[in-house]
């Protein structure tokens, strides 16, 4: 009897825990993937992005740093294209980039080596807070995030505006 039964509850799991994982992912993992898309789209990219890559790094000799940015500079110009229609606008956009970091790399290649952790740190919003936990009074801490409040007001009265126009 024992076997029998054993038999019968590892058929029954092998059909409910199918289905379940089937009923997760049409179900609740759609809702889910609303709030994870900036990490989809930024790992679809970077896997966009990699053949690139490796095609400028091995074909034409670039640094994997250089390729990088250059790959980075093109998405950059193809979203300010696709957001205002204006190939020109793109285009500059680009070329100032690109001639930026070129010059740039020739004068200090060290110069862009620890520009991304620092570029987070001057934006980070925690970093701001830290004196307000402390009990100082930051003036340049309140200006910061009176300027971050503005900027995500404007933004929100321009999506408000946006969605009500369509």
């Amino acid at each position: 009897m024992g076997d029998g039964v054993r038999k019968y509850a590892k058929v029954i799991l092998n059909i409910i825990f199918p289905a379940a994982c089937i009923g997760f992912a049409v179900c609740i993992l759609p809702r889910l993937l609303i709030y994870f898309m900036p990490f989809v789209i930024g790992w679809i990219l970077a896997m966009m992005a990699n053949p690139l890559v490796r095609f400028l790094e091995r074909r034409m000799k670039l640094v994997r740093k250089h390729s990088s940015m250059l790959i980075v500079v093109l998405a950059l110009a193809v979203v300010i294209w696709v957001l205002t229609r204006s190939e020109n606008l793109a285009f500059g956009t680009a070329l100032v980039l690109i001639l930026g970091l070129i010059a740039v790399s020739f004068l200090d290649p060290t110069a862009l080596e620890g520009l991304l952790p620092e570029v987070m740190t001057a934006l980070s919003l925690f970093e701001r807070f830290t004196p307000f936990v402390s009990g100082v009074f930051d003036l340049t801490s309140v200006v910061y995030y009176l300027t971050v409040i503005g900027v995500f007001l404007f933004l929100s009265v321009q999506s408000m505006e946006k969605r009500r126009y369509n």
